[in-house]
Formats: C-alpha cells, structure tokens, sequence
C-alpha cells in the first residue's frame, strides 16, 4: 500500500482561506510532503532474523502543482498590494494634515487684510468717539515730533537735611534744675524759655525740629542738619564782674570741619542779637559734653552758655527772644549761608512748646 502512494502529490487543503499568505500555504505543502515520506519510508532491517531490508525507494517529489503556485503567487502579490496601499494612506494622510494646516493660515491671514480693509473704505473719521480721535492725534503727533531731551532731576535731599536738634538744658524727668541763684532762679527755666522761642522759629521757616531733653533717648545715633544745646553759666559771684557767652564743639571734631562753622556762625551772629562779647574760658565740661558723643557722626554739633546767672541775670530772664533769635540766626547762617537778618522781630509764645513737663 505504501508503494500505491508513493509519488501521489499532496492534496490541496480547501480549509486554506484564499486570504493566507502564501509562506503559510507553502509551509502547509511542505509539511504534508514530509508526513507522507514518514509513511511510504520501507522497514529496517530485522536483526535477530537477518532478513535484508527492501531496497530504498527514490525521495518523493515536493514539487508543487502549477495551480498551487499560481495562488501561492496570487497571494503573495495581494498581500504586497495591501502593504503599499496602507503606505500610501498612511503618507496621504500626513500631507493632508500640513496641507490642512496650511490652508487655514491663508485663510485667518487672507480674512484680516480683507477685513482691514473693509473697515478702512468703510468707516468714516466721524464715527470714532471724539476722544478717540484726540487720543490718536496725540499718539499720531508724539511719534512724528522727537521728544525733547529731558533735564536731568536733583537728587532728593534726605530728611534729616532739613531737621535740626535743640536740647533744653537740663531738660527732662530727672528733675535737674542746673545752676541756682539764691533767690531760687534755675538755669533750667532759662534755656527752656529760650529754647522753645527757637523751635517755635525755625517750624514756621518750614524746618522739622526737635525739642530734646538733656538725656534724651533720641539723641542716641541722632542724625540732622545741626544739633544745638542750649545752657547757661552759674550765678555765682567772681568778685567782679564776669559777663558774656561761650559756645564750644566737641574736642573730638576737626577743627576745621563743619562743626567749626556752626560754631562761628553761632558766635557771630548771637553777639550781634545780645549785645554780650564772647568768652573763650571753655571748661571740660563743654569741650567734652556728653551729647557729642552720642549723636552721629554726620552731625554737627555745638554747646552754648548764653550768659552769666548773676552779671546777665536781666537779659536772660526779660528777653529770652533776643537771644533765640540770634540762635536762630547762627543755625540759618549754618545750614543756607547767606546774609541773615537778626534785628526781625520775634515773638514771644503764650504757649510753651512742648509743654512743660508737670515738675516745671
């Protein structure tokens, strides 16, 4: 029966769609050609009884049909077809897109120029809001005219530039009266007196001023444009007449600086205002003055005795304007120099400013 089948060629399997590739049908001819060698292959040779094996027979044909081949082909040139059709889409489809894209940017750009345009045949100057139109004139004008070159501005002058600092000698809690007289007169009264009718001036020249206690806490770093303690001498008796003013800046200073200036400004212009003559006896007390050596270093200051308690006991306690204003006129002369007029009339508040503290 193996010899009937030997050379009978493969059939062709119907279950095989027409859609298979034809490497599949071409494995599925070959593996049926090879089960069919298996089957017509002649037994071995029996060893125990030394029967001869039969003679090998020629290997079966795998040649396939011409109709098989021809599908096969067919097959493979369907499926070749497919593969470049899905290519070709698939580059269609990306084309399409840019194109896409492209055409929609002529379009927005092509619609605004037709738009614009539109607009401009169409819209009449007087349709435009009135401030509208000037609005426009102005842009229109501003960028056919060049601006004009900017002058250059100042540099902003820094608030302790225009603040100035009195000290009231003695003045504070601490209840200090300073020197006394006999009859109970206190330098405190004194230099307060006068130290106010300073403030109240310099405020109405527009300046910001401080009115500070003797061991007042602003004074520590304080920073202004001239600092000023005003203070008076003792009232004791010499044995002679002892009159006059000293005025004396810190030790520590240069002479040269100005310090200096404030205090020959001082000088100048109170002895003018008083009428005392100035006294060059400075103590350690005034050279060295505890003041000096807290505020800050930018800023100049100065330590006044306006007069002796007993010899000037008059003009300290009746016109305590003439000697503020030659204050006043010393520290302008410091701070805008210039010619200063000391002899305008100053005068004397009701008020005091600040008020008193409630142990005066």
């Amino acid at each position: 029966m193996s010899g009937d089948r030997h050379g009978q060629e493969p059939e062709y399997d119907s279950t095989i769609q027409p859609e298979t590739p034809a490497s599949v049908v071409f494995m599925e001819m070959m593996r049926r050609a090879a089960a069919s060698r298996e089957a017509d292959q002649p037994a071995s040779d029996n060893v125990e009884t030394g029967t001869p094996a039969a003679p090998p027979q020629s290997p079966p044909t795998t040649s396939m049909t011409p109709e098989e081949r021809r599908r096969a082909a067919a097959l493979e040139a369907e499926r070749l077809q497919r593969v470049q059709r899905k290519k070709v889409q698939r580059r269609q489809s990306r084309v399409g897109a840019l194109a896409g894209l492209l055409r929609s940017l002529l379009i927005v750009v092509v619609s605004g120029a037709l738009i614009a345009t539109i607009l401009s045949w169409g819209t009449e100057p007087d349709a435009l809001n009135t401030r509208v139109r000037e609005e426009l004139g102005q842009v229109v004008s501003s960028t056919a005219t060049p601006l004009p070159a900017l002058a250059p501005t100042m540099v902003p002058t820094p608030n302790w530039m225009r603040r100035i600092g009195i000290v009231s000698g003695h003045y504070g809690p601490e209840n200090d009266p300073g020197a006394v007289c006999p009859d109970g007169l206190t330098e405190r009264e004194i230099n307060f007196a006068v130290a106010q009718l300073v403030v109240l001036e310099l405020r109405r020249l527009g300046y910001t001023v401080d009115l500070l206690e003797e061991f007042d806490d602003r004074l520590n770093d304080y920073q202004a444009a001239a600092l000023v303690s005003i203070h008076a001498n003792d009232c004791r008796d010499y044995g002679e007449y002892v009159s006059g003013y000293l005025i004396a800046q810190s030790e520590s200073r240069p002479q040269t600086g100005p310090d200096s200036r404030l205090v020959e400004c001082l000088a100048e212009h109170y002895n003018v205002s008083s009428g005392l003559e100035r006294r060059f006896g400075l103590t350690r007390d005034m050279t060295d003055y505890h003041i000096f050596n807290r505020i800050n270093v930018t800023t100049p200051g100065a330590i006044v005795e306006l007069g002796f308690m007993l010899a000037d006991r008059e003009l300290l306690t009746t016109r305590p304007d003439l000697l503020a204003r030659g204050l006043v006129s010393g520290i302008l002369c410091f701070i805008e120099p210039g010619d200063q007029d000391v002899e305008s009339p100053m005068p004397v508040p009701e008020t005091e400013v600040p008020p008193a503290s409630p142990d005066e």
